[in-house]
C-alpha cells in the first residue's frame, strides 16, 4: 500500500549508503509541524539533527511558512535542548498527551 500526503516532507541524512537520521514535517498553508526527527544513537551529538533542522528551515522559508510547531515528551531533555537551540520556545504543557500518559511540551517558533 502506498500512502501519499501532499503536506508531508521527509528528508534523510546518510553516511555512505546508511541512513543515520531523518526529519518528517508537514507544511499546511503558512504553518508547519515537526512530526518526527531522529538520529541513530552512534551518530548523535555530531550536528546531524541540526543539519536536518536547518534543511527544514530552508524549505519552510521557500514555502513562506510563518510558524513552526511541535510536541515533545516532557522528559526528552536532549530533544528539548535541540529545539531551544534552534529558536523554539515552550508554549504549554499538554498533560497525558501520549498514549502511555506522558506529558507533551508544545513548542513554537516564528520562521520569518
Amino acid at each position: 500500500i502506498r500512502y501519499e500526503n501532499a503536506f508531508s516532507y521527509f528528508y534523510v541524512a546518510v553516511e555512505g549508503e546508511t541512513v543515520i537520521g531523518f526529519i518528517d514535517f508537514w507544511i499546511t498553508f503558512d504553518s508547519s509541524t515537526i512530526c518526527q526527527i531522529a538520529v541513530t544513537k552512534n551518530c548523535r551529538n555530531k550536528g546531524i539533527a541540526s543539519l536536518l533542522m536547518e534543511k527544514m528551515m530552508c524549505i519552510l522559508k521557500e514555502n513562506e511558512v510563518v510558524v513552526s510547531t511541535l510536541e515533545v515528551r516532557s522528559h526528552n531533555q536532549s530533544a528539548i535542548n535541540l529545539y531551544l537551540k534552534h529558536g523554539y520556545f515552550k508554549e504549554i504543557v499538554k498533560p497525558h498527551y501520549y498514549t502511555n500518559g506522558d506529558d507533551a511540551i508544545y513548542m513554537i517558533k516564528g520562521v520569518v
